[in-house]
């Protein structure tokens, strides 16, 4: 028994630029931090060649419990929490298997097509972590490093992963059926637009055999009957994007448009 979840974005949305971190300078106008924070900035470097692969930077923040009415702590494993010390400071524990996943997914966040993923296998000798005075955070013998929360301060993750083009894995258990997931969000064709229904749905769509379709059709009218229980009067203009991921895998398939 297998589970299909399919992502549709429908129309689309404006796009949020940010400013990065990057190379060994840290750039003087990023705006005051509450949290103690790790930024990555790094790039990918395929096993066997010099060819590179660009990774969007990100951030993680370093509390669980913000310093001074920031954000609290997301998208970590319970083993990478901060843990209580004798002095009352709340250093941050980092285990290396959680920092090389997120930075799976940053990876796989900006791949726009099914043949540009890529896996990645650990870090290359030039990966260093320092503070804003330079000084370098150095690994434990578990992989771990672990970074000081007081005062409030910035980190930065830089240099390599290594990387290789991902193959997907044989099927171990061959399923007879399979649950379609169906997500669908809207956003406003007209980015200046007061109409901003901000929704996104999940239902159970269907379960199907193995071998059967569902077609753009079907899931066009679905999104559109979703859109009338709140919208009425809308219509849905294209569709913008489409994802079809496996069983909550990080490793999804792209549909054509």
């Amino acid at each position: 028994f297998g589970m299909f979840a399919l992502l549709f974005a429908l129309t689309f949305g404006d796009v949020k630029s940010v400013q990065a971190i990057a190379g060994y300078g840290w750039l003087p106008d990023r705006p005051p931090i509450n949290n103690s924070q790790l930024v990555v900035s790094m790039a990918g470097i395929v096993e066997g060649t010099d060819k590179k692969v660009f990774i969007n930077f990100f951030e993680i923040d370093l509390t669980s419990q913000p310093a001074h009415g920031g954000k609290t702590e997301q998208g970590l494993s319970p083993k990478s929490k901060p843990f209580a010390t004798d002095n009352g400071a709340m250093p941050h524990k980092l285990e290396k298997a959680d920092l090389l996943k997120a930075i799976q997914k940053q990876l796989i966040a900006n791949v726009h097509s099914n043949d540009g993923y890529f896996e990645v296998i650990d870090f290359a000798s030039d990966a260093t972590i320092t503070d804003r005075n330079g000084k370098v955070y150095f690994a434990d013998k578990d992989g771990s490093v672990t970074l000081p929360t007081q005062p409030v301060q910035e980190f930065l993750l830089k240099g390599h992963v290594r990387v290789r083009p991902y193959k997907e894995k044989p099927v171990q258990n061959q399923a007879k059926s399979v649950d379609v997931e169906y997500t669908v969000q809207f956003t406003p064709l007209n980015p200046d637009d007061d109409f901003r229904p901000g929704l996104k749905d999940t239902k159970l769509l269907k379960t199907l055999a193995i071998g059967d379709t569902i077609t753009s059709q079907e899931l066009l009218a679905q999104a559109q009957s979703i859109l009338n229980k709140t919208h009425p009067g809308y219509t849905i203009y294209e569709r913008d994007s489409s994802i079809v991921t496996h069983d909550n895998d990080i490793f999804r398939t792209i549909l054509p448009m």
